[in-house]
């Protein structure tokens, strides 16, 4: 009697968390739904920008200053040959020594670098004050992320020398539509669990992901003991916010098949 009475308690907990997690869901969809809005997404080409990564408009101050872009593609994609990264930016320079500028005794020698995964992709010469535009190559050497959490790192530095030497600011402003185009190749994805809560959970996700804990039809108490350690063990290796369910066999629509990582917990049967 007493097990019994404990196993609907855990039954009315479980059926409580999943209108809660239910409502989660559809906040989190809401809310990358809205920030991927313009996301492109072909059979095997992403064109993205910079904000909707999450990227806010920032401004390089000189003499030096850098910022970055960081993103995670989903684990069965592998970045192909080809892509680009279309940098928008402004420069605006500012100082008593303005004047100097396009003389012959020009100290203007400011310059971008731009690397992708540590791999030089571009220096860039900022000659021109005003609005640019700029479409760059990424290397195939770049293709492959360096970072122990398997993320993209697309790092944007200035270097401004000359401000040291003259009373002149440089501005540069890294605009978030900035963008990527990022061909890529479908394959298995491989299980590393070495890099938890990857690929269950990938920080700064091109798209969202959503992983369902799945038990049994009619699961015992210590099934579902053990989908909420699961899920809890989960929750402290993320720590934010993140899209994890909990459903059953019967409930493994097409569309949950499709758009979601499987933890299946129960006995081999």
């Amino acid at each position: 009697m007493k097990n019994k009475f404990i196993a609907i308690l855990i039954l009315f907990g479980l059926m409580i968390g999943n209108v809660l997690e239910v409502r989660a869901w559809t906040g989190h969809e809401a809310e990358i739904t809205e920030r991927n809005t313009l996301i492109q997404v072909g059979e095997n080409e992403a064109i993205v920008t910079f904000g909707e990564m999450g990227f806010q408009e920032t401004s390089l101050v000189s003499p030096f200053d850098s910022t970055r872009v960081l993103f995670s593609i989903p684990p069965n994609w592998r970045l192909a040959p080809n892509g680009e990264v279309q940098l928008e930016y402004e420069v605006t320079l500012t100082g008593a020594d303005i004047g100097l500028i396009g003389t012959e005794k020009n100290p203007y020698g400011g310059s971008l670098v731009v690397t992708f995964n540590e791999k030089l992709v571009s220096t860039i010469d900022l000659r021109d004050l005003g609005p640019h535009s700029l479409t760059l190559t990424l290397p195939p050497e770049s293709l492959t992320s360096t970072r122990q959490d398997g993320r993209h790192q697309l790092t944007i530095s200035l270097s401004a020398q000359f401000s040291c030497l003259y009373n002149i600011r440089a501005l540069v402003v890294i605009k978030s539509t900035s963008s990527f185009k990022l061909p890529f190749e479908v394959s298995s994805p491989e299980l590393d669990l070495s890099r938890l809560p990857a690929p269950f959970h990938l920080r700064n996700a091109l798209l969202p992901d959503k992983t369902v804990v799945v038990v049994p039809n009619e699961p015992d108490v210590k099934e579902l003991q053990a989908s909420m350690d699961v899920m809890a063990g989960f929750g402290s290796l993320v720590g934010e916010t993140f899209d994890f369910g909990i459903g059953t066999p019967s409930e493994l629509t097409e569309e949950v098949l499709g758009s979601s990582n499987l933890i299946f917990v129960g006995r081999p049967e």
